[in-house]
């Protein structure tokens, strides 16, 4: 629960009874047991801050922990040596850790679920939003005007452009279909919104292995085959559902506004109208003395006028070609 008076929650399902059992839940109906409950005032006493009222993140941590393989406390007489390879090192890791790695191993997280109430009546703190950018926090329009902030700079990385660089659709290398999540048959909740629903693929799942529209060109040096993704998926290899933000912009409701609106007022100081009053007198006495030397250059010369119809000795006018 964002905000001030919020609270964060953490929830368990199986949790471990002793060193050995585990239950699921608390053993009297409830499935979900609350372990533990931060609140915002613990927050604020201890370190002056609050559960943020911004988008934020959920990110998902792999890393495995130190006490899974390498226990606290060995033998004296055990050499503290992490290679499974050599068989002195076996004390050093909890039994059959070894035996898994050379198995092959792999971490996954199948979906990650976030429940909001609608209510904003019905939770402590303040309202609940969604998308990443909401009305009242204008994150993009922030970013758009720091972009520095959240870009690594050379010599560190030379393709930083932008903030974040474009979800590329298909294209990674691969040789069979499975690279390309052909084989996850999960259905994508976005693929109603895609263009190209319509299109047939002879694989059901993700996206399938196809030939590259570069392959046998010269100069050619990007993978023979690559991946064509599904409608409703999108990344280099197709793992990732094109998700859709439908949620209210910020930085799209104020283009929806008129230009005029945005213009900032000038705020009009003494020095600043003393100024403007010596434009415009100076512009204006510019102009007029520009017309009237226009005036003057057009007006014709009295002593080269002929009165009488003829021309006098005196009064011819000599260019340098005729007289």
């Amino acid at each position: 629960q964002p905000g001030p008076g919020g609270r964060i929650d953490w929830f368990t399902k199986a949790h471990k009874v002793n060193e050995t059992d585990s239950i699921e839940g608390d053993g009297k109906g409830t499935d979900w047991v609350r372990a533990f409950t931060l609140k915002d005032k613990s927050l604020s006493s201890l370190m002056g801050s609050q559960i943020p009222n911004e988008p934020s993140y959920l990110i998902m941590n792999t890393a495995i922990s130190s006490t899974w393989a390498f226990p606290y406390d060995v033998p004296e007489w055990c050499e503290k040596c992490y290679d499974c390879s050599n068989s002195t090192c076996s004390c050093a890791f909890n039994p059959g850790f070894c035996n898994m790695m050379r198995k092959g191993v792999a971490m996954y997280i199948d979906h990650v679920r976030v429940y909001q109430s609608k209510d904003d009546s019905t939770h402590v703190g303040n309202a609940h939003t969604v998308g990443c950018d909401p009305p009242d926090y204008p994150t993009r329009e922030y970013i758009k005007g720091h972009e520095y902030r959240y870009m690594r700079q050379p010599p560190f990385v030379l393709k930083d452009k932008y903030p974040l660089r474009k979800v590329e659709s298909g294209g990674g290398a691969c040789d069979v279909d499975d690279d390309c999540g052909c084989n996850i048959t999960s259905v994508s909740l976005s693929r109603n919104h895609s263009v190209d629903s319509k299109q047939q693929h002879r694989c059901t799942g993700r996206g399938q292995c196809v030939e590259s529209v570069l392959a046998g060109r010269i100069f050619s040096r990007g993978p023979k085959r690559v991946c064509q993704c599904n409608s409703g998926f999108t990344g280099p290899n197709c793992l990732a559902i094109d998700h859709i933000d439908d949620s209210p912009s910020a930085y799209a409701i104020k283009l929806e506004k008129s230009l005029l609106a945005d213009v900032p007022r000038v705020l009009m100081t003494p020095f600043t109208l003393v100024i403007l009053v010596i434009f415009v007198v100076g512009f204006n006495v510019s102009l007029v003395c520009i017309m009237n030397k226009r005036r003057e250059d057009k007006l014709p010369d009295a002593s080269f006028t002929r009165l009488d119809g003829m021309a006098s000795e005196s009064n011819r006018l000599i260019t340098g070609r005729s007289i």
